[in-house]
């Protein structure tokens, strides 16, 4: 069966992992300890992971053919280091893990700032309202 590696399982990845899990290996990550027993019930593994943790991020993808970043800032100040941060960490560690085959990204509207209920895409000018 496939390894599926979901890093950051909140509204979007938890949706994501109880799909998958019908027929992929499914490896969930959190950052928080609480959230372990929900995230169990819906993941064959569950890891607590940093984001900025090059060392647990390489055990975790080992196995790994699928990644899913799908993290998500708890707020406005933590924006880098939840997005930035773990995404060089992936990169780097992707390096080392040719068995990753496949990387899907999930990112933040934020950045398009307020338009009004228009169609946003990536072609769409980026008007944040904080930094």
């Amino acid at each position: 069966m496939t390894n599926v590696a979901i890093i950051g399982c909140g509204y979007v990845g938890k949706a994501v992992a109880r799909l998958w899990r019908q027929t992929l290996t499914v490896t969930a990550t959190t950052t928080t300890f609480p959230l372990v027993g929900e995230l169990e019930t819906i993941a064959q593994r569950v890891v607590v992971l940093r984001g900025n943790d090059e060392q647990e991020m390489r055990s975790l993808l080992q196995d790994q053919q699928i990644v899913l970043l799908s993290v998500g800032a708890r707020s406005a100040e933590a924006y880098e280091d939840t997005y930035l941060q773990t995404a060089k960490t992936l990169v780097t560690v992707l390096k080392d893990t040719p068995n990753v085959q496949q990387v899907i990204y999930t990112g933040s509207y934020v950045v398009y700032g307020n338009h009004q209920g228009a169609w946003v895409d990536e072609t769409s000018e980026i008007a944040p309202t904080q930094p």
